[in-house]
């Protein structure tokens, strides 16, 4: 193939793009992970207004703190979505409950409020972690935009569209994710997603030590 400007153009853009993705790699797996020693009983204690998924038991308890437009919370989710169809990973899957709490960093993400405000109504439809999932896969599309309308990306959950408005202007869900923010304080959350595994803070960089955690966690009870 002759060697064009362009050829050569898109080469380096591509080895850029490459370089950049192994780095984040790199800087993800490459950090200890580590388990403060402190308990937090905040973190572990659930409450009627806890979102749950994974294992029903309640026995080993992982609550996250997110925000829908934090891109790490988002990395976080798809993390999951893979170790939920994996067959290597259901030993987690199938004893850890995790746990979803709200925390939108109102004062760098425009759009994390209102979007916390939508799941939660969605959940009302009990679809509340299609929702999560539906808008951390649009985040980058409603990220930037001002006043962006969630409603249109949960179209595929066959929403009450009308009760999803209503439900999200709603006290009630404002309520909840109010209750969310202020456990978050209480247990001193500076970023998202910050996890606690049974009520103690986990330092996360390495997602096969993070996984590591889990099991041994697990594997206890």
């Amino acid at each position: 193939m002759e060697l064009t400007a362009k050829n050569i153009g898109i080469a380096v853009v591509a080895l850029v793009v490459i370089f950049a993705a192994l780095f984040g790699v790199y800087a993800l797996t490459n950090t200890p992970t580590q388990t403060t020693a402190t308990d937090v009983p905040e973190a572990r204690t659930l409450r009627p207004s806890d979102h749950l998924t994974w294992s029903k038991d309640k026995k080993v308890i992982l609550t996250e703190y997110a925000d829908l437009q934090c891109p790490a919370c988002r990395n976080f989710h798809d993390i999951f979505k893979q170790m939920e169809g994996s067959k290597a990973d259901q030993d987690i899957v199938s004893k850890v409950t995790l746990v979803y709490r709200h925390y939108p960093l109102q004062t760098v993400h425009k759009n994390a409020l209102n979007a916390a405000f939508t799941a939660e109504a969605a959940g009302l439809q009990g679809k509340f972690f299609q929702a999560v999932s539906a808008l951390y896969d649009a985040q980058e599309t409603w990220e930037p935009q001002n006043n962006p309308q969630f409603g249109d990306y949960l179209k595929s959950l066959k929403l009450d569209t009308e009760k999803l408005k209503a439900d999200t202007a709603s006290k009630k869900v404002k309520d909840a994710v109010s209750e969310d923010i202020a456990s978050g304080n209480r247990v001193g959350i500076s970023a998202t997603p910050t996890f606690f595994l049974n009520g103690r803070q986990m330092e996360i960089a390495s997602i096969e030590d993070f996984k590591k955690q889990l099991r041994t966690a697990a594997s206890a009870k």
